[in-house]
């Protein structure tokens, strides 16, 4: 028996016509990724800009205990109108259309600001923990003054030795089909050992903030 789909497309056995359905929903998946991912980055960016103003807006915001959530604002500014745009090119094309170079350094934004986010806001949960639940003067103690910008130049200069480890042998950038983005490619044994250097770095800090 023959089927025509779209008039164009002649298929005379089941197997022939399960791989065009697969093909089919395989498409269908691909639009409705790249379309998640644009209203991620188009509300993302919008909710972050508001956050901006308001901090411009509100003297009361600009104090440098907000350092961190300031810098997280911006963090997440880059990444909405920066890295998920360009995982919606990859998307679109399946394969990264542009240069390795420009591959790697898109991984290595993607690792620093995800990586430092999540630095951010556990410190930014500590830092609320302990302003509720100690009293004043260890809060004081820990977080008073300009001891604050010592943590969040500390979380910075981690994340950027972390993050361009692979420059120097740990590990290899390149573009991962099965993933459908520039990453740490899984074949390559320092790459395994990069990521868990960077877990157990990322962990040992993270245990070091024993201030309560």
């Amino acid at each position: 028996m023959i089927f025509i789909l779209k008039g164009e497309i002649e298929v005379n056995t089941f197997e022939d016509l399960t791989f065009v359905d697969a093909a089919m929903f395989q498409s269908t998946a691909g639009e409705a990724y790249f379309a998640i991912f644009f209203i991620m980055s188009v509300s993302g960016m919008f909710g972050n800009v508001c956050s901006l103003i308001a901090v411009a807006k509100s003297p009361v915001l600009r104090r440098h205990n907000n350092v961190f959530l300031i810098s997280m604002t911006c963090m997440d500014i880059l990444v909405t109108g920066l890295v998920e745009p360009l995982i919606m090119v990859q998307t679109y094309y399946e394969t990264w259309p542009f240069n390795h170079a420009s591959c790697k350094a898109f991984n290595y934004i993607l690792v620093l600001f995800s990586g430092n986010s999540l630095t951010t806001v556990t410190f930014l949960t500590l830092q609320r923990f302990v302003k509720i639940t100690k009293s004043a003067a260890l809060y004081e103690k820990v977080f008073g003054g300009y001891k604050v910008y010592f943590y969040f130049i500390q979380v910075w200069v981690i994340g950027i030795i972390l993050t361009i480890m692979p420059e120097f042998g740990f590990g290899r950038i390149s573009y991962i089909p099965i993933f459908s983005l520039c990453s740490w490619d899984p074949e390559d044994f320092h790459s395994w050992l990069y990521m868990a250097v960077l877990m157990s770095v990322a962990g040992l800090y993270l245990s070091q903030q024993h201030i309560i």
